[in-house]
């Protein structure tokens, strides 16, 4: 078995947060919402199907976060590849660093 790990460090320009909580609460009311931003249902699907412990932020104050996305097919990581380049042009629409890793295959005996 194989996982696809994916991990994409966002830096919010010109802001401080005090918390990983202020961060994402940020990000959410802003510019992904939970509803409505494609990456971010596709990912709460995937989540729903094999645990939410898959996708995690790590905040870096003062204003990074590292998203970590661990997909457990190949099939889910591509599906999710369009998504996030999507969301990449958004975050750089309104100048937030975002900086997507090259997928980590990690083998599972």
């Amino acid at each position: 078995m194989n996982r696809y790990i994916i991990q994409t460090l966002v830096t919010c320009k010109g802001k401080t947060f005090l918390s990983k909580e202020s961060f994402k609460k940020w990000f959410v009311e802003n510019l992904v919402p939970q509803d409505s931003d494609p990456l971010r249902k596709y990912n709460f699907t995937i989540m729903e199907q094999h645990g939410h412990e898959n996708f995690f932020l790590t905040f870096i104050a003062p204003n990074k976060g590292i998203l970590t996305h661990i997909y457990q097919t190949k099939e889910e990581y591509y599906n999710s590849i369009k998504l996030r380049t999507e969301q990449q042009n958004l975050m750089h629409k309104y100048n937030i660093g975002y900086a997507v890793s090259d997928v980590m295959k990690q083998i599972i005996n």
